[in-house]
């Protein structure tokens, strides 16, 4: 696990093991080792039994990579009771977080006989509505349109809510969510407790947790570790734009990574230049073994597209997979090494969120941001932002896969 310092804002006791954690359910704990978990990460071993605990509201800025998701599952998994209501709300900002959090929950509560259900945009609202009505899930996972839409059509009742953490929350603000959280919140129970989880604090954030928290325990990761330890970073300049690509293609030539991610900031760009590295790469033999060489994902996609090329680059079936900002937030694929910067990030907060998908939770990682002569200057700004070190690629990178 990479050592990250977080800051509580109260000395609560820190755990070193699951099973110390007083009263945690068995079935929990069964759950958890059967997942493979063996000791709590740092967030997990401050959070996880404050939040069931005392009950209180929680904030806490947890970046990719530090096993937050866990930690708010096995504490609202503490939480809930056998009566058949709905008493845990998660809201996330994308469908595939959404999806990959529904995952964790139902690998979690496997000895609980619970019933989880997801909402989301994209899916069939009718079939939804009737299951909704049919049966009273314990736990919704949910992006916040879709969300609002089944409370305020009396489809999904919050009268028994004890729970509702936002994830990812400032992503959620960016992406225009402001008005549906605001309005969910007024279907709340007087004393629902609220957990608030994300990777920055911006002043939108700030707000929510001023207006619906009450006396939360806040825990902050220290300033000058916003980055993720373990994550070797590294910089080309190639000078020209168009150089961009001749080293892509020399990098995945000379070397046997297994797997990559290349961000990319425009829909456009990402359709681009997966044909270019298909051509180049595999030249006349790439129909039929493309979809077994590269894969990509942006937000035109249809839905099951996109759910595709991701099992598929989880399950290794893919090397590469060129994408926009979409999967940079939260997303877990675990075997991955390598993340290409191929272009920087627009906002700079992003970036420790492309990087963190590398490296995952203490695995070792590589970050390598390929820029022009116009593009030093904002990454020196990334790196002043983030007191992080980011090093010139060495000649002989061979040698670093």
């Amino acid at each position: 696990m990479q050592d990250i310092y977080f800051k509580c804002n109260e000395n609560f006791k820190k755990h070193e093991y699951f099973d110390s954690m007083e009263g945690l359910k068995y079935e929990i704990l069964k759950g958890i080792y059967s997942k493979g978990y063996q000791n709590p990460s740092k967030i997990q071993s401050i959070i996880i039994e404050p939040m069931y605990k005392t009950k209180r509201d929680v904030i806490a800025q947890a970046h990719s990579g530090t096993g937050k998701t866990a930690a708010f599952t096995i504490s609202t998994l503490q939480l809930i009771e056998k009566t058949k209501e709905t008493q845990i709300l998660i809201l996330s900002p994308t469908r595939e977080l959404t999806e990959q959090t529904y995952l964790v929950y139902k690998d979690l509560s496997k000895y609980m006989n619970l019933s989880v259900h997801m909402s989301i945009g994209g899916t069939n609202r009718y079939h939804e509505i009737t299951k909704l009505k049919k049966d009273k899930p314990h736990v919704v996972i949910g992006t916040p349109g879709r969300v609002f839409d089944m409370i305020r059509n009396d489809v999904l009742s919050l009268t028994h809510l004890k729970c509702l953490i936002l994830d990812e929350a400032d992503e959620m603000l960016n992406f225009g969510f402001k008005q549906q959280l605001y309005d969910i919140f007024e279907y709340l129970p007087e004393n629902v407790q609220v957990g608030l989880f994300s990777a920055t604090m911006p002043e939108e954030c700030l707000k929510i947790s001023k207006k619906f928290m009450r006396d939360p325990i806040t825990i902050l990761v220290k300033a000058d570790q916003m980055t993720l330890d373990g994550i070797n970073q590294y910089f080309i300049n190639v000078g020209d734009e168009k150089n961009k690509f001749l080293f892509v293609c020399d990098l995945f030539k000379t070397t046997s990574i297994p797997q990559a991610i290349i961000f990319c900031n425009s829909k456009v760009k990402v359709d681009w230049l997966k044909e270019k590295i298909a051509d180049a790469l595999l030249g006349d033999d790439k129909e039929g073994i493309t979809a077994n060489f590269i894969g990509f994902i942006h937000g035109d996609m249809e839905k099951n597209e996109r759910k595709k090329a991701l099992d598929d680059f989880r399950a290794t079936q893919t090397r590469i997979l060129v994408t926009s900002e979409l999967i940079s937030r939260g997303i877990d694929i675990q075997h991955v090494k390598l993340v290409i910067n191929y272009d920087l990030p627009k906002v700079k907060t992003n970036y420790i969120h492309r990087i963190g998908r590398s490296g995952r939770m203490g695995r070792k990682g590589i970050a390598i941001n390929i820029i022009n002569s116009n593009e030093i200057k904002y990454l020196i700004d990334i790196r002043n932002h983030f007191h992080t070190q980011i090093d010139e690629l060495p000649e002989n990178y061979v040698g670093l896969f």
